[in-house]
């Protein structure tokens, strides 16, 4: 479970660069909103799109939405895929 929870709070940080932290990250998921990559990182702890909508004070159809960007602009097809789909488009520069 440390080693999950160590990749999370890695997947966040890397979440965190897509909205502006890091200037050096160059790749697709520098088109995420900041709300995407918001509700990408909440998706990628485990809250369904209800937690997620009431975590950020939005609708379930908001947080899906949303979602369907974040999944093309990754070129996935759900949310098992997000995780990896991040880490495998999104490096540092």
């Amino acid at each position: 479970m440390h080693e999950w929870r160590n990749s999370r709070v890695n997947l966040r940080a890397l979440l965190r660069g897509v909205v502006g932290v890091s200037k050096t990250l160059t790749c697709v998921c520098a088109a995420l909103t900041q709300t995407e990559a918001k509700i990408a990182a909440l998706v990628t702890d485990g809250l369904t799109n209800r937690e997620v909508a009431t975590e950020l004070g939005v609708g379930v159809k908001t947080v899906e939405t949303h979602l369907a960007h974040v999944f093309r602009k990754l070129g996935i097809s759900s949310r098992d895929e997000l995780r990896p789909g991040i880490r495998e488009k999104c490096r540092d520069a």
